[in-house]
């Protein structure tokens, strides 16, 4: 449990296994800037030479072009889910910015925030077929079934927190949700789906308050093999990622964000690195052009590019600016 994989182990380990390497970016709650983060790393890789397609999962409020200074044209899942694309690369929307695509969440559709869990699964499937090495998961806010199922099946799993109170305990509120989603799907599971639909009220008389509770008491009770799903959720790779950082007082939060999660979780959890607070930001949305192409001076590229290469490991390509 002690080792942590970062994109250059993933690539070297699976070389016979096709596929881009998936990333998955959620929010406890809006408003924490999690699709400027997407779209940031998105470019951070891109300039450095991956084929990287950015996906806009936050079905319903699809805006991930917006940041990317994009008018919205061609296809979108819509389109895929309905059969009137089969092969999900064609839905590939060039950005403007090389190396980097697009996959519009198209909500042009109002059924388009009613994706049921069929059709959601239909998209994470064709994800492995399409041709880049990286691949951003923009995900929508909320708890459901599959935002949770996105969230834990990807390669790597990056929440956004910003230093508020409300957006902490929204980030701990879904690790949670996803924890017990994973738990509950789970092919080592048998026989203990009670036992979790218990666990998840916090008022329980189990007196379980936490994952690692709930794993510790089916162990205790020899009624699940822990072991097994232990091993499981090595492949659970956990990152936080602080935005909108104002202070070094800020900059504590996120490292204990990541400390109690990992005691909280008893696996891995990654504090990446921050993204302070800049005016520039909103300057950009407004003017609805990438921060990193329009205001290269500020503090913020380079803090991103910290936190790219950290995710790709040491062998990560040499940015072209």
């Amino acid at each position: 449990m002690n080792k942590v994989y970062s994109m250059s182990d993933y690539q070297s380990s699976t070389a016979d296994q096709s596929g881009p390497y998936t990333i998955a970016l959620a929010s406890g709650k809006g408003g924490v800037g999690k699709s400027f983060v997407a779209s940031s790393l998105a470019i951070c890789f891109a300039r450095m030479s991956y084929r990287v397609c950015l996906i806009d999962l936050d079905f319903g409020s699809a805006n991930i072009h917006t940041y990317l200074g994009m008018v919205p044209h061609g296809g979108g899942l819509t389109d895929f889910i309905k059969d009137r694309v089969t092969d999900i690369n064609q839905l590939m929307l060039p950005s403007g910015i090389n190396n980097l695509s697009i996959i519009s969440g198209n909500n042009d559709s109002l059924d388009m925030a009613n994706v049921t869990e069929d059709e959601y699964s239909k998209i994470l499937a064709a994800i492995p077929k399409l041709s880049c090495d990286v691949v951003i998961l923009d995900l929508g806010a909320g708890t459901g079934n599959s935002t949770l199922d996105s969230f834990a099946s990807a390669d790597l799993s990056l929440m956004t927190v910003t230093p508020e109170p409300t957006s902490i305990e929204n980030a701990y509120r879904f690790l949670k949700s996803a924890f017990y989603r994973k738990l509950k799907v789970s092919e080592h599971n048998a026989g203990v789906q009670e036992i979790i639909e218990e666990a998840m009220d916090q008022q329980n008389q189990l007196n379980i308050r936490s994952p690692k509770d709930l794993l510790n008491y089916l162990n205790q009770n020899h009624m699940y093999n822990t072991q097994e799903f232990m091993r499981e959720l090595e492949s659970f790779e956990l990152g936080i990622i602080l935005n909108q950082v104002r202070s070094g007082r800020d900059i504590d939060v996120g490292k204990g964000v990541a400390s109690i999660s990992r005691n909280y979780f008893g696996i891995p959890v990654r504090y990446l690195g921050h993204v302070a607070h800049d005016n520039a930001v909103w300057q950009a949305l407004r003017k609805k052009r990438p921060l990193l192409i329009d205001y290269p001076a500020s503090p913020i590229n380079n803090q991103f590019f910290a936190i790219a290469k950290l995710i790709l490991g040491p062998k990560a390509k040499k940015a072209v600016v």
